[in-house]
């Protein structure tokens, strides 16, 4: 992009409307020097303002003639489409900036000016609807093919996990703009690219919870997660996964392979010494309520967070029947707490945690799942059920009170019912 040039009047080679969008939201110009109008931006990479001369002296060769014969062919809407193809093109391969981190402030950039534009015309309309879809679709590009473009070669490593940062802070400035990702992953279903996108991307949001512990900053992952599963493609997506409902024959097995299986098991509960170290320094008074009072707050996030996400995934059709198989298989492989042996067991198990010269290890391995992801779990169901267990509540006639009878999905033969016979 470099290079002296010819430099060329913008408004002569381009019509004024369309020089202001390319300097207001691609950040590029026929200028060698940044206009006035735009000195005050700011001197992010996405933000800064780059020159085009190559392009440029292209428009002026193919322009020919003077004066309003230059700008008669930009009456052909198609032609003004295609300067912006180029305009973007050109932009992303003369600099080494991340190019997904500049298309989405552009995309942003692009909502802030059809906002403020005064009566658009219907031109306008299309041209910030194309510049937007644009924005969108070299976006999915530079996460799916990083090397397309030049990128810093730690943004190349990451491919589409780049995408992360935005999504820990959706909802919250430098998360993607409204309507992005949803576009996004539009443009990813047509193009048959969404299972290149979304199994990396679900396991690194895995990968990071997994090591965290209630005393850490855990809620952009739930955050990230929520985000991914709000657009319905990929929260199909993520209920077919093998991942989603693993074949393991233990409670215990089953936090550990599933995908949901650290926001799940992410509590106070777990055998984890830095918990009552940081949280109980002392058993007086107040350190006991001050400590106790943090753990509830921080474990009322999280299960609101699940709430949240448990419900993307049951208004969707597509991973309603996983997310009911999930929470089967959760209840099922945890008949082990019923047992009598059970709770001795889990409270040695603890204590040698905590204090292993106090207490020797058992004998039998871990098989059920951790007391944290039991707890959550039967929170979020608690929380999914609220609107049908409110006094005269309308919901409750849509309840199938025979699902008790069926073996469906949970063996409840051995159970005792209240109420209910076999006939």
């Amino acid at each position: 992009c470099g290079g002296s040039g010819v430099r060329h009047d913008m408004e002569v080679l381009l019509l004024k409307e369309d020089s202001d969008l390319l300097l207001k939201v691609l950040r590029v110009g026929l200028e060698a020097a940044v206009p006035a109008a735009s000195s005050g931006s700011r001197s992010e990479a996405s933000d800064a303002y780059v020159p085009l001369p190559e392009l440029a002296a292209e428009l002026a060769a193919e322009a020919g003639g003077a004066g309003a014969d230059r700008l008669a062919r930009w009456s052909d809407l198609g032609a003004r489409r295609s300067l912006f193809d180029r305009a973007l093109v050109a932009r992303l391969s003369c600099t080494a900036a991340p190019a997904f981190d500049f298309l989405v402030a552009s995309f942003r950039r692009c909502a802030e000016a059809k906002s403020r534009a005064r009566s658009p015309s219907p031109e306008a309309e299309e041209l910030f609807g194309y510049l937007s879809g644009l924005c969108v679709s070299y976006g999915s590009i530079a996460l799916l093919n990083p090397s397309m473009f030049p990128q810093p070669p730690a943004v190349e490593a990451e491919g589409v996990c780049h995408i992360l940062p935005f999504l820990r802070r959706d909802g919250l400035d430098g998360g993607l703009p409204p309507g992005f990702l949803g576009r996004m992953v539009s443009r990813m279903v047509e193009d048959e690219t969404l299972d290149e996108f979304g199994p990396p991307v679900f396991q690194a949001v895995c990968a990071s919870l997994r090591p965290k512990s209630i005393l850490d900053v855990f809620e952009a992952d739930y955050r990230a997660l929520h985000a991914l599963v709000r657009e319905k493609p990929l929260g199909s997506l993520l209920s077919r996964l093998p991942a989603f409902v693993p074949a393991g024959r233990t409670g215990h097995a089953l936090e550990a392979q599933a995908t949901l299986g650290p926001f799940l098991g992410l509590s106070c509960f777990p055998s984890d010494r830095r918990v009552p170290d940081a949280c109980f320094p002392s058993f007086s008074a107040p350190d006991v309520e001050g400590g106790t009072t943090s753990l509830r707050l921080s474990l009322q996030v999280v299960q609101m967070a699940l709430k949240s996400i448990c419900t993307e995934l049951l208004k969707n059709a597509d991973a309603k029947d996983p997310f009911f198989r999930l929470v089967a298989a959760a209840c099922a492989l945890n008949g082990v707490r019923a047992q009598q042996y059970f709770p001795h067991a889990e409270t040695q198990r603890l204590v040698h945690a905590l204090d292993p010269h106090r207490e020797e290890a058992p004998q039998l391995p871990v098989s059920a799942s951790s007391d944290g992801f039991m707890i959550n779990l039967g929170a979020t169901l608690l929380q999914l059920c609220e609107p049908f267990t409110a006094p005269g509540s309308p919901h409750a006639a849509k309840i199938d009170a025979t699902y008790l009878l069926s073996n469906h999905r949970l063996h409840l033969d051995k159970d005792t019912r209240l109420c209910a016979t076999a006939d």
